[in-house]
């Protein structure tokens, strides 16, 4: 029998781990949860639009997606720092949840966006060989609050039926100088762009990072009137909701604008699909 590789705290490193809801308990009443048919996960490797590598694998349960847990921190951290973020940024998802008209300082926007930053960096490590965020960038949130430079945060309100949904795309690219030279990578890198986007109510969380040459802010998007950036900091305060309620189209699209940037740009490279994990490339010509 195959042995289980032996998981450890995705922020401190510990081995006795716990379950963390990505969704908490006390958030459900708040989002309607009635019983449910029951959720399926999948996983798709592809690479862009143009290779089919393998799956999709999937999982069935038959709970509620947003009673989804993940076994990947420590009692100490998630009774810890990780529930005084949660706490600290409570009153202002509260107050997205139930759509309530009001103006999110710059200290409630950055207290949303350590919490979401936190819940990225969790879910990411579900699955070995798919995170992107470095150890020391989790440390430093953890030791220090500080949210990573390479996260752009952004927060959408949504006119979907749907309350709960998620959707995690990661990827190892780089942006060539058009010259045809392969662009260097750090060894051992196997992704280096996430895109992840969550529903939690009227509120979808559009979270990206990189570790590569690659912004997040020059992928597609819907107008900026209606998908603020909470981080980096912007222009001050923000009025909620955003002027613009987005679409079924606009928020299955936004999902998508990872595929869709790969698509569009003719000096993206890929690894190779021969060779997933070492520095062989593809470019991508669209």
């Amino acid at each position: 029998m195959k042995k289980k590789t032996k998981k450890n705290c995705v922020f401190c490193g510990s081995t006795r781990l716990t379950g963390e809801h990505f969704w908490p308990v006390w958030s459900h009443p708040y989002l309607a949860i009635y019983p449910s048919a029951g959720r399926t996960r999948e996983l798709h490797e592809t690479l862009g639009n143009e290779f089919y590598l393998a799956g999709p694998s999937s999982r069935t349960k038959s709970s509620h997606l947003a009673n989804l847990k993940f076994r990947l921190v420590c009692a100490r951290c998630n009774n810890g720092w990780m529930s005084r973020a949660e706490e600290a940024a409570k009153p202002v998802l509260v107050k997205l949840i139930n759509e309530e008209r009001c103006c999110l300082s710059l200290e409630e926007q950055e207290h949303l966006a350590r919490w979401i930053a936190m819940k990225v960096m969790l879910a990411e490590h579900d699955r070995n060989q798919v995170s992107v965020t470095p150890q020391e960038e989790r440390k430093k949130l953890m030791e220090e609050g500080v949210i990573p430079a390479s996260f752009d945060i952004r927060i959408a309100h949504h006119g979907l039926e749907q309350k709960v949904g998620y959707v995690r795309r990661a990827i190892t690219m780089m942006m060539g100088d058009g010259t045809g030279k392969a662009p260097e990578i750090a060894e051992n890198t196997v992704k280096n762009v996430q895109d992840t986007h969550f529903m939690f109510g009227k509120l979808l969380v559009v979270a990206g990072s990189s570790n590569a040459n690659v912004r997040i802010e020059d992928m597609f998007g819907v107008r900026a009137d209606g998908l603020p950036r909470i981080w980096p900091h912007s222009s001050g305060s923000l009025n909620w909701p955003p002027p613009l309620t987005l679409d079924f189209r606009q928020v299955s699209d936004l999902a998508r604008r990872l595929d869709y940037f790969v698509a569009a740009n003719k000096t993206i490279w890929l690894q190779h699909p021969n060779s997933p994990i070492d520095l062989s490339f593809l470019g991508v010509v669209s």
